[in-house]
């Protein structure tokens, strides 16, 4: 390393590998827990064009997050977003995809997967949020839950007055 001015063997291999060297404290937060252990499961699932009778019902309950499937993509946005749409307007058809509102694009990941292999996808994919990826057998979606880049960020930095997660 010293002599030639480039990366040891043994972390190139490691790289090659697909394994992670780094050994600082959030690194090592982030690769023991799972994304399980920080998703959200407040969401409902949708299509991206519903009636505003089914919106009233899709918002019952008062969820965050809304998982937008279309035919070839998955889109989240915060529930508030169709809740301040309805407020002005009760009737017709509502294109979730029009809505004013921050929408993230969604990747799916193994719930098996740690939060570090959650942010490696998350800049690998440039997607803006994970869902977690489920039998259909326990939701019908599929979708066992959503995590979002603050989500994992709470996990490992220190907020007075909130219990850590562990």
């Amino acid at each position: 390393k010293e002599l030639f001015a480039c990366e040891s063997l043994f972390t190139v291999q490691m790289r090659e590998f697909g394994l992670d060297h780094s050994n600082d404290p959030v690194a090592q937060k982030l690769r023991g827990l799972g994304v399980t252990a920080a998703m959200s499961q407040d969401f409902r699932v949708t299509p991206s064009s519903i009636a505003a009778t089914q919106a009233s019902v899709l918002l019952a309950g008062t969820p965050q997050w809304l998982v937008i499937t279309t035919d070839d993509a998955k889109v989240l946005l915060p529930a508030a977003d169709l809740a301040r749409h309805l407020e002005s307007e009760q009737t017709g058809q509502i294109d979730l995809l029009d809505l004013p509102g921050r929408r993230r694009t969604l990747v799916g990941i193994s719930p098996e997967a740690t939060l570090q292999a959650g942010l490696d996808l998350l800049a690998r994919e440039e997607a803006e949020a994970l869902y977690i990826e489920g039998p259909s057998e326990v939701h019908a979606s599929g979708i066992l839950g959503v995590l979002t880049p603050e989500q994992i960020d709470a996990c490992y930095r220190y907020t007075p007055g909130v219990a850590p997660v562990s």
